[in-house]
């Protein structure tokens, strides 16, 4: 997912007499990089799921093995715990070499390509926490003692943690399984009603009590949406009251179904077709995990988005799904349509 950029060396000139050899340093500059860098710095915001933010803890680690990743944790003023982390090895992780000309390129864990890949379409509220914790198009420097990142989220130097900062800094950023609940899920895995992820391949294997209620179908980092496998036909209005859609869908625990917004259709459209227009991969995911009744119907769904059209106020965006595309309508919302839940984590 994130691919290689130059990491560029700032290189202390030295006198005829003492001047090391290339092999010696590289070895020098390589042993000057190896740790954890870090800024902290306020910036205000909303994660995908509409918590408030107000600030942001960036950290690059690079290791000694040649490998190394990018973290970045958004946090509130009343808790230490983060209430969104992006990035870590396994979606911006890196392996880095060093050239001779003290070049550090770093290369993606899963492709081994050494070129920027074309940055992921990401929502508007969640934009800068993409990009800063995005290894593409990311440009580091390292020169008298400070690391200074520069990409299209970020622009600011980043400090070398010393043990005590690299412990703190480790516990803010780390995220234990048990105590994620989605943020170790996979795209695809069924969700139970007791609020955790199970591989597809379990899906007749679920714990007692535990009611298949949905599927993982977007991700970005720790987060991501869930659809849910069930769906009713109503008006929007009685959607998004009491009996609406938390009220024919299971309940999952430490979550809350709503309608879905017009860009969290095309982010789960997008996540299994590349396309935030073709919706007919999502609808046979659904089927495959699901069952055939899972599958999204060639019929009109409705978003929690107004038409932004002035002309048509009071109005919301509905999704006509038919063939593999779906055309966009604006409709009151007492107007007929399908819904079918979602949930950020």
């Amino acid at each position: 997912m994130f691919a290689a950029v130059a990491l560029l060396l700032g290189m202390s000139s030295c006198t005829a007499e003492d001047n090391p050899t290339p092999a010696d340093t590289t070895e020098v500059l390589e042993q000057s990089l190896v740790g954890l860098w870090s800024d902290e710095f306020e910036y205000a915001g909303e994660t995908e799921a509409g918590v408030p933010f107000s600030h942001v803890l960036l950290a690059v680690q690079v290791d000694a093995d040649h490998t190394g990743c990018i973290y970045l944790g958004a946090f509130s003023d009343t808790s230490d715990e983060p209430l969104a982390v992006y990035g870590g090895p396994e979606d911006a992780g890196f392996k880095w070499r060093l050239l001779a000309d003290g070049t550090v390129i770093l290369t993606d864990l899963t492709t081994g390509e050494d070129v920027a890949l074309t940055r992921a379409v990401v929502t508007e509220a969640s934009k800068i926490l993409s990009e800063m914790a995005n290894v593409s198009n990311t440009s580091m420097t390292f020169n008298n003692g400070s690391v200074t990142v520069t990409n299209d989220g970020y622009n600011g130097n980043l400090a070398k943690a010393d043990a005590a900062k690299t412990a703190e800094i480790a516990d803010k950023m780390t995220v234990t399984e048990s105590s994620s609940g989605l943020r170790f899920a996979a795209l695809g895995s069924i969700v139970g009603s007791d609020g955790k992820a199970y591989p597809a391949a379990d899906k007749d294997k679920l714990p007692a009590g535990v009611t298949a209620a949905g599927m993982v179908a977007y991700k970005n980092g720790f987060n991501g949406l869930v659809i849910s496998f069930s769906e009713k036909a109503m008006g929007l209005t009685a959607a998004l009251g009491p009996d609406g859609v938390a009220a024919y869908t299971p309940a999952v625990e430490g979550y809350t179904w709503r309608v879905p917004e017009l860009d969290e259709w095309e982010q789960m459209f997008c996540a299994f077709s590349r396309s935030e227009y073709n919706y007919s991969d999502l609808s046979r995911a659904l089927a495959e995990v699901g069952g055939d009744n899972c599958r999204l119907t060639e019929d009109l769904y409705w978003s929690a988005t107004p038409s932004s059209n002035i002309r048509k106020a009071g109005k919301y965006y509905e999704l006509d799904l038919y063939r593999n595309d779906f055309e966009l309508m604006e409709n009151a919302p007492n107007f007929y349509g399908r819904v079918r839940g979602c949930f950020s984590f």
